[in-house]
């Protein structure tokens, strides 16, 4: 049995595989009232849109999962969050482009950049910055619309168009000891989302059908994951002075294995890509059994059981 375990309001991202027979769903609100869970496999991802203390509490209980001999995924006291995974790999020589903590004092090497969270998924917070008196004009602006400055990161800008003239990103997904590339996304702006249709041509997807098996810039791939210590997420790639740049790691991605679109290429791509997931998922997969139960012993959690009438369910997050 697989458990996933994630924010109850971000449910909605691995819809695709609810309904396989050994995956079940638990959000943290239920996970941190547990007092037994069985051996098994798990999951553990929103780990940036968790607070403090809820990051603690989750990491409490992943020691105890793993001291009772279950297999757990995400470690919540060794994953690195989007800043400092994006400090370390540029520290690493892995990314070309620097990461801020406005709130430090820091400021840019170079420009342009722009503002984010550093916490939660909501993409940019500002247009491209051109030199330090905008990056200040903005922050203020942002505090005073109530954003925490010690939760905003000024991110240089590390895109380029591909020699097509369109931007690309590329995405792979780890699932334990198995790495699978998804479908890129293209699109005629530097920032790539939801991609543009009738830019790629039939060649482009018939390319990708003959690379769906193997992993884009592979040693890369893997020795980012392993810096920030996930076990289960996706990569987001870009490229920046002909280099592939890593721009973030989502442990709870938007899982999609949609193929109807007009391309036969495209679509046997994603039909590849849901199997590779699958099979991927499958492989994690360890026998779960009511009579073998791991007990939840740590103070802290004991402690907060004890005032469970206190408990006061998280706000939706972002």
């Amino acid at each position: 049995m697989i458990y996933y375990i994630s924010r109850k309001e971000h449910q909605r991202t691995f819809k695709p595989i609810r309904s396989l027979k050994h995956f079940q769903a638990l959000n943290y609100d239920s996970l941190f009232l547990k007092r037994k869970l069985p051996q098994a496999t798990y999951i553990f991802t929103d780990l940036d849109r968790l607070g403090a203390w809820e990051l603690e509490m989750a990491a409490r209980i992943c020691r105890c999962l793993k001291q009772g001999g279950a297999q757990v995924l995400n470690n919540p006291a060794s994953v690195l969050l989007r800043f400092h995974m994006l400090r370390r790999l540029e520290k690493e020589g892995i990314n070309q482009f620097g990461v801020y903590r406005p709130a430090m004092g820091e400021l840019p090497k170079r420009y342009p950049v722009f503002i984010r969270r550093d916490r939660f998924h909501s993409g940019m917070l500002s247009d491209a910055l051109e030199d330090a008196q905008q990056v200040q004009t903005e922050l203020s602006k942002l505090m005073d619309q109530g954003h925490p400055l010690t939760n905003l990161m000024i991110v240089e800008f590390a895109t380029e168009p591909e020699p097509e003239g369109y931007y690309k990103k590329l995405s792979v997904y780890r699932i334990g000891d198995h790495y699978l590339r998804d479908t890129a996304v293209i699109q005629n702006e530097c920032i790539v989302k939801m991609g543009t249709d009738g830019i790629a041509t039939e060649a482009n997807f018939e390319d990708e059908l003959s690379n769906i098996h193997s992993v884009p810039h592979e040693e890369l791939v893997r020795k980012t994951f392993e810096i920030a210590h996930i076990e289960y997420g996706r990569i987001d790639l870009g490229r920046w002075q002909g280099k592939p740049q890593v721009y973030e790691i989502n442990t709870n991605p938007s899982i999609s294995f949609n193929a109807d679109g007009p391309s036969p290429a495209r679509n046997k791509s994603r039909q590849l890509f849901e199997q590779n997931f699958k099979a991927a998922l499958e492989a994690l997969d360890t026998i779960s059994s009511n009579k073998h139960m791991i007990e939840i012993e740590d103070k802290v959690i004991h402690r907060q059981r004890k005032r469970r009438q206190h408990f006061q369910k998280s706000l939706h997050t972002i």
